[in-house]
């Protein structure tokens, strides 16, 4: 992935935020709005 580039990372509809890489650079953990409630979430 480059750089500043959008990629999207889910398929919910839900509104996903905040993402961050994790320190190995592996996985992307992000914010997402389900259920009225914010909950953390990482990729794969």
């Amino acid at each position: 992935m480059r750089r500043f580039s959008r990629v999207r990372l889910t398929q919910h509809p839900a509104g996903d935020m905040a993402p961050v890489w994790s320190a190995d650079g592996q996985r992307v953990f992000y914010l997402s709005r389900r259920n009225m409630r914010y909950t953390l979430y990482a990729t794969a």
